[in-house]
C-alpha cells in the first residue's frame, strides 16, 4: 500500500501592506511616502478606515515607472 501525500497549501502572500512596510522595501522614511502622498507622488494608495495601505501589484508597477540611472558598462 502506498501513503497518500496531502498537499500542504501554503498560505497566499498579502495583498495590501502598510507603510512602514512600504518604507522598509523602498528603503525611504515613512515621512517621505507621508509627504508624497499630499503632493499626488509614490505609488497608488488606499485607505482603509483610518489606515493607509498599498497593494503590492501597484507598489511593482510604480517602481517599474521609475526612472533609472546608469548607462552600459564598456
Amino acid at each position: 500500500m502506498q501513503a497518500q501525500q496531502t498537499a500542504v497549501r501554503q498560505p497566499d502572500p498579502p495583498r495590501f501592506i502598510d507603510e512602514r512596510a512600504l518604507a522598509a522595501i523602498t528603503g525611504l522614511k515613512v515621512k517621505t511616502l507621508r509627504r508624497w502622498r499630499v503632493f499626488g507622488k509614490g505609488p497608488r494608495f488606499h485607505k482603509l478606515g483610518g489606515s493607509v495601505r498599498n497593494e503590492l501589484r501597484d507598489i511593482e508597477a510604480w517602481l517599474e515607472a521609475c526612472p533609472v540611472g546608469g548607462g552600459t558598462a564598456e
